[in-house]
């Protein structure tokens, strides 16, 4: 097979072009367009400088991140569209996979020059190793296959065990083992030298099957991706749930990739979106992002700010890692928590659910206690209600009859005045019983009822009863009522 003539890769660049404003691209930085067909993988230069795409036009394309054009001439291997695609950690060699039964191709990044081709059946993943010399490939023929990237030959013998496909392969960071996941809904663990099964399988507790796996930063885990849409933390070891990752995907999740720090993961879905998820709280980390169509890639910038999608609308969209996160946090209180089905806020207690601005309640006069408005998760518009505690009573007789309680009573004094004896026209008779009243009931008659001529203006006037309302029962309206018998 003929290589790739040099091309220089210090080619000017012009201004990046501008996204229509009617594209949806929160904290979308750039749009890298170029493709004519759906952009199947891409992929990040160690130093951050450059992504290189690969699409199922035949082409695989570099691109200065800085100015967002294509750098030089397209690579067009075999004449074939591109699969999957890697760059090795040192940033010297390009790995491509084909659609179809292709052989697969080593690239010398700086020449563009072709240097070796190994065939591994219908690739459909691939993974270089950490210390840039060997690759993993996941066919169609069930296996999971090892290649020395000098020579393009395979190193030992295919690694069986799948009944299916294999779907995703992975290096942990170490270097010392692959994992690899199934159309059969299992994960396997090799070692990387021998090739021989560590650990697995570890079947799946759902019916769909696994589609993206990535190690851990430490290697202690694999997460993993499904059809449902899901994303899991599995022990490597085990295969035990350890932790469920609240992505918001609505369909597949079809790729996975860690960040640099291992400390967030990002989860792309054929729902368009890419999830970026903290591994420590099992949250999102920001908003998703839209892509605006199906996703079929996803990669993580060298130093975390930035990450770049692909997929069937033919361009890769940059995304801004540190605005998105910072957006975030701002988005939600100290002490709340986000509802990740439904994007809303939670607030921590159920003490401080907010009570419900409920036009009837406050307009209804005949409503049972039962049926009061409950307190949910929308904020009243009268500042004065911030608590379920704080919810008032219902202005309205109590219900069913029943005499009304008395602990919503208080006294409040309003006059330093006692109250008049009526005026009457026989007041001799008036005093008269004014007297038997006090000698019956002196303590009473002292503080409630004074006679004019008794000389006790200047004592405490009775206290007039008022209603006032109770967060647990209605008010009461109470009345004393002084029956003055006729001697």
């Amino acid at each position: 097979m003929s290589s790739s003539p040099t091309t220089d890769i210090t080619t000017p660049a012009a201004p990046a072009p501008a996204a229509p404003a009617s594209e949806p691209k929160p904290f979308c930085t750039k749009i890298l367009k170029g493709h004519t067909r759906t952009v199947q993988s891409v992929a990040y230069t160690p130093d951050g400088r450059f992504i290189v795409s690969g699409s199922e036009d035949k082409d695989i394309r570099i691109w200065d991140v800085a100015t967002g054009e294509s750098v030089g001439t397209p690579l067009e291997p075999n004449n074939q569209g591109i699969w999957e695609l890697a760059i090795s950690p040192d940033g010297k060699k390009i790995v491509s996979a084909h659609v179809g039964w292709y052989p697969a191709c080593i690239w010398d990044f700086e020449t563009r020059h072709l240097l070796h081709t190994f065939d591994a059946g219908v690739v459909f993943s691939l993974a270089i190793s950490p210390d840039s010399r060997y690759a993993v490939t996941g066919s169609a023929n069930n296996v999971v296959q090892k290649w020395d990237l000098e020579t393009g030959a395979q190193v030992g013998g295919p690694m069986e065990g799948h009944t299916t496909t294999v779907t995703a392969v992975a290096w942990s960071a170490d270097g010392k083992r692959i994992a690899s996941s199934s159309i059969d809904n299992t994960i396997r663990v090799w070692d990387a030298s021998y090739g021989s099964p560590v650990a697995g399988p570890f079947l799946a507790d759902h019916p769909h099957r696994f589609n993206a796996i990535v190690f851990s930063h430490d290697g202690s885990q694999i997460i993993c991706g499904g059809g449902d849409g899901e994303v899991w933390i599995l022990d490597a070891q085990d295969g035990h749930l350890s932790k469920e990752l609240l992505a918001e995907h609505k369909d597949a999740v079809i790729f996975l990739a860690s960040s640099p720090d291992g400390r967030r993961i990002i989860s792309a879905s054929t729902d368009q979106t890419v999830c970026l998820l903290d591994t420590t709280t099992g949250r999102l980390a920001a908003k998703p992002f839209n892509h605006g169509d199906i996703l079929c890639s996803a990669a993580y910038s060298p130093d975390g700010k930035y990450v770049a999608s692909s997929g069937f609308d033919r361009n890769i969209r940059i995304w801004d890692v540190e605005a998105a996160m910072a957006s975030y946090v701002a988005s939600v209180p100290k002490d709340g928590a986000r509802n990740t089905n439904k994007g809303e806020l939670l607030d921590s207690s159920i003490l401080d659910l907010p009570a419900t601005a409920d036009v009837s309640h406050a307009e209804s006069r005949h409503r049972e206690p039962s049926s009061m408005a409950k307190a949910t998760r929308t904020h009243v518009s009268d500042p004065g209600y911030d608590s379920i505690l704080d919810l008032p009573a219902t202005l309205e007789p109590h219900p069913g009859g029943r005499p009304p309680p008395r602990r919503a009573i208080k006294a409040e004094n309003v006059s330093t005045e006692p109250p008049a004896p009526p005026n009457t026209s026989q007041p001799e008779r008036l005093a008269r019983l004014w007297a038997r009243l006090r000698a019956r009931t002196p303590r009473r008659a002292s503080s409630i009822m004074m006679h004019p001529s008794s000389g006790a203006r200047n004592q405490p006037a009775a206290p007039r009863v008022v209603e006032v309302p109770h967060a647990q029962d209605f008010p009461v309206r109470v009345s004393i009522h002084v029956l003055v018998s006729r001697a």
